[in-house]
């Protein structure tokens, strides 16, 4: 799933190897640099998976319409389980530890808006780093279910980009299928594996 808009120099991408089967979706509101897509999950739920690229050149129309989306993707009823990953450039004054913005207002109420939807925010160490800038965490994860990630590996950037790659296993169900081990029975979990730049 590919969103190339036009009117910017950078598209986004979701890739699909075809297990589990993915579909693209829209999501209500007027943000345009995302794309999304759902995922039929074994155990009968639905995983929406959606990945943002927020510009520091976004008007303040474009930061009110994402915001708007994140509510409407937490509060879908068409789906059990939600992903919402990465490039938040315009949000570096956010300290993820204590959930603050050192008095910047726009991302105060970022923060309260996905302190409103109930929503996990995974990555926390930095993400970013260019020489004169101080590093910071603006790639980021967000999930409905605080357990849904782990194994997170900060990856070296791809291309000429300043932002490390992340790697990352999103864990879906707790499936009860015994698989025979030495000691007894093991319990495996239904795993997805993402990668995002």
């Amino acid at each position: 799933m590919i969103n190339d808009n036009a009117q910017h120099t950078r598209g986004i991408a979701i890739y699909d190897r075809n297990e589990p089967v993915a579909e693209e979706v829209q999501i209500t509101g007027d943000f345009i640099d995302c794309v999304w897509c759902k995922i039929k999950l074994s155990g009968g739920g639905t995983l929406l998976t959606g990945c943002v690229n927020k510009s520091p050149s976004s008007s303040e129309e474009n930061l009110t319409n994402l915001k708007n989306m994140i509510v409407a993707a937490a509060q879908g009823k068409d789906f059990t389980h939600l992903l919402i990953m990465g490039d938040f450039l315009y949000y570096p004054n956010i300290n993820w530890t204590t959930w603050s913005s050192s008095g910047d207002k726009d991302g105060e109420k970022f923060i309260e808006v996905i302190r409103d939807c109930y929503l996990h925010q995974r990555v926390d160490k930095n993400t970013r780093a260019r020489i004169g800038c101080e590093p910071s965490v603006l790639d980021l994860i967000f999930t409905n279910e605080v357990e849904m990630v782990e194994g997170i590996t900060y990856c070296d950037p791809l291309g000429h980009s300043d932002h490390c790659a992340l790697d990352f296993t999103f864990l879906c169900y707790n499936l009860r299928r015994k698989i025979p081990t030495r000691d007894g029975i093991s319990i495996k979990a239904t795993t997805i594996r993402y990668q995002m730049n």
